[in-house]
């Protein structure tokens, strides 16, 4: 039975933890059709579950937008092993380009990537679509640096990024100490590449969990390019189990467990499709 058979049949686990296995056999050609589809129906499942807990957390009182600490990490990409480039566009100004440039203009079909339609247009959200360029860096860096392990190139195509920082209406002050999830676009990613220091290349995914806190912490970073079928985040493991705890967890992981959740965030973590 193929790898993408038993996936559907709900060994969604078991499979990863296989496909995780097999290194960089995941690209031979009898192989590589199966593990693709396991990643981009596991990103299609991911994606249903952030776009229902967005439109949760809108209706429950919760406005997305960058804290003062994250503002400060978010115009960062890694470009070597320890050099960082800090010219790149806030992701204020991503948001502002995206909302004057939709990708559904561009992928019409990743129009219900925007989120849901009941949080207005002029309003900064989770989900942030895929646009010509994270396309153009995503597609120039794998024809020209290497492959992006299957996780993160389905997570970018599919979803694009997901930046859930934000302000708890129901619990002032407190929701950056939840670790909302960030994950990146590849917005800047071959561009980063070409201007590296010599050594291993690791991209910038968002900042970590002390950074959203109070600034005093790093980033979160993937090494790339990578041939494997996960890829693991500094400081939260593999892409694909980090999403499953983060849409467990209605987008906040430094709860634990669904039983900590606050009162208002409980119902949003309800409905979670298995993946």
């Amino acid at each position: 039975m193929s790898f993408f058979s038993r996936y559907k049949d709900g060994e969604h686990v078991a499979v990863w933890k296989e496909l995780r296995a097999l290194g960089d056999l995941v690209r031979d050609p009898c192989l590589f059709d199966d593990a693709s589809a396991v990643a981009a129906t596991t990103m299609r499942r991911a994606r249903r579950n952030l776009v229902r807990i967005e439109a949760g957390l809108y209706a429950a009182g919760y406005r997305f937008g960058r804290s003062a600490a994250a503002k400060a990490m978010s115009p960062l990409r890694l470009v070597g092993s320890d050099h960082i480039r800090a010219d790149m566009p806030s992701q204020g100004d991503l948001y502002e380009s995206r909302q004057g440039d939709p990708a559904s203009s561009v992928y019409p079909s990743l129009r219900l990537y925007h989120g849901a339609p009941s949080i207005p247009r002029d309003e900064d959200r989770g989900l942030i679509p895929l646009d010509a360029r994270s396309r153009s860096q995503l597609d120039r860096f794998e024809q020209i640096a290497g492959t992006v392990p299957l996780s993160l190139h389905w997570f970018w195509t599919v979803i694009g990024a997901v930046d859930f920082i934000g302000h708890a209406c129901f619990a002032p002050g407190k929701a950056d100490l939840w670790d909302p999830v960030v994950i990146n676009p590849p917005d800047e990613l071959m561009d980063a590449f070409e201007t590296k220091e010599p050594g291993p290349f690791h991209f910038i995914l968002g900042p970590d969990s002390r950074t959203k806190a109070d600034g005093s912490g790093g980033v979160t970073v993937a090494k790339l390019p990578g041939a494997g079928a996960d890829v693991e985040l500094a400081g939260y493991g593999w892409l694909v189990d980090h999403l499953r705890k983060v849409t467990r967890l209605a987008g906040f992981p430094a709860f634990g467990h669904r039983d900590n959740l606050p009162p208002a965030l409980k119902p949003i973590a309800s409905g979670w499709e298995a993946f």
